[in-house]
């Protein structure tokens, strides 16, 4: 993911700041996918509070109507800077109104531990771990082979799970995931919040009827452990499912390291067979 460009911000410690950020349409669908919002708030509050290295170890955000495309404003209010930990608020402001509002706290570069597994696709962990085979052994998934949407081109997600089927369906949902559009410090924790803004797949895999469209409502992520590996494990236990639907989720090395967990709440919404594959992947449009 290319982070947005800063157009303009105050000095490191400045109370309230504006920045103006690009909305790249490579991480859209019809609107900006939630996670990739989320990391633009990041990006701004560490220019803001003078924390560029500073590993974002939680963040919560609120999506309040769909962010468009283009430019927009996020203003960021420092809460507090300290020796420990630096905690600012940010709003996306974009066609005159606020679409998301997050906070987000910040731990020195060095305080987060790194682990040291750079593993490739033809490494994977035991079966009994994880119940995922060798990701260069499944087929990428609609998600990663949908023509029409940038996003889908973004991501390269693979289970062994068929989430469109009859079941029966597990009760943790495992996938390999990497993001081929991230394009920053492959240690940077704040890849993370694109990768837990997914729990499409997870929902139909237990069994809700298809298509349906899922719009982010709230991610609240934490952050364990960076990681340089390319390849994630991810984890999905959805706790809750009507109308709405509540999901935990974790992110783990291929050696099965916990690196960051994450609670996603989202709106289900039926889809038409035209917004299809994109519908069900979790990506959301954005318009409960």
């Amino acid at each position: 993911m290319r982070i947005p460009d800063v157009a303009a911000a105050a000095s490191p410690g400045r109370a309230r700041t504006a920045v103006e950020v690009d909305f790249d349409s490579a991480w859209a669908i019809e609107s900006m996918f939630g996670g990739a919002v989320a990391v633009a708030c990041v990006e701004a509050a560490r220019t803001v509070c003078g924390t560029a290295d500073a590993a974002p170890i939680a963040t919560s955000i609120r999506f309040l109507a769909p962010t468009p495309v283009g430019r927009a404003t996020i203003v960021v209010d420092v809460v507090r800077v300290g020796r420990s930990f630096t905690t600012a608020h940010c709003e996306v402001e974009s066609g005159g109104r606020t679409t998301a509002s997050m906070i987000v706290t910040f731990a020195p570069a060095g305080s987060v531990s790194t682990v040291e597994e750079h593993s490739s696709p033809t490494q994977h962990p035991a079966p009994e771990q994880h119940s995922s085979p060798n990701p260069s052994g499944l087929p990428p998934s609609a998600l990663s082979e949908g023509a029409g949407s940038s996003v889908a081109q973004q991501v390269d997600w693979r289970t062994a799970v068929d989430w469109t089927g009859e079941g029966p369906w597990p009760e943790v949902f495992t996938s390999w995931l990497r993001l081929r559009g991230w394009t920053g410090d492959p240690t940077d924790p704040a890849r993370y919040l694109l990768a837990a803004d997914l729990i499409g797949p997870a929902l139909a895999a237990r069994g809700i009827a298809l298509p349906f469209r899922v719009a982010t409502v709230s991610l609240d992520v934490s952050t364990v452990r960076r990681t340089a590996s390319q390849w994630l494990v991810q984890r999905i236990v959805v706790r809750a499912v009507g109308t709405a639907a509540v999901a935990d989720l974790e992110l783990l090395t291929p050696g099965g390291v916990v690196v960051a967990t994450a609670t996603q709440h989202a709106v289900l919404t039926p889809a038409t067979a035209e917004d299809l594959p994109f519908a069900a992947t979790g990506f959301g449009w954005g318009r409960p």
